[in-house]
């Protein structure tokens, strides 16, 4: 057997080994992951997240509470075929101090409260802007009531 042939068988049998070897790596690479897809794998829970506070109570008051609440979820890892879900409360809040000063008591400064305050400012400046309306308005009347008579003009009677 020349060189040549041997190469040539030789590049034979290695294409074979190939043809037979491939299958068998795939084979052993895929049970991993069949058995992947079959295992139940059971829920696990993520970290908390940062609370997140609401508004409080009242505008004053050390007795002022606000409701801070917190989330996290079963998806480290989510469950799989199967597997248990997280048995934890997904939601967490309490209830905390807004540590807000004491309110004004009522003998000092204005008897008026902060929302009484806003309501009158309202009612002023409605009262004025309707009576500058109306000083226009009679302004405006006296000006046309009274300006002399223009030969001519045919809206004014002579």
């Amino acid at each position: 057997m020349s060189s040549t042939e041997l190469h040539s068988e030789v590049m034979k049998m290695t294409l074979r080994m190939q043809c037979l070897i491939v299958p068998v790596i795939l084979l052993i690479n895929s049970i991993p992951y069949a058995y992947q897809q079959t295992a139940k794998v059971d829920g696990g829970e993520t970290e908390w997240g940062s609370w997140i506070n609401r508004s409080c109570s009242a505008t004053c008051g050390k007795g002022a509470t606000r409701t801070t609440d917190r989330h996290r979820n079963c998806t480290n890892p989510e469950p799989m075929n199967g597997g248990r879900a997280c048995v934890h409360h997904p939601h967490e809040s309490k209830v905390v101090n807004c540590g807000l000063g004491e309110c004004p008591s009522k003998g000092s400064g204005s008897a008026l409260t902060l929302e009484k305050d806003g309501l009158y400012i309202g009612l002023i400046c409605s009262i004025i802007a309707i009576s500058v309306c109306l000083i226009l308005l009679i302004v405006a009347c006296c000006i046309w009531n009274c300006r002399k008579p223009v030969k001519g003009d045919q809206n004014v009677e002579m």
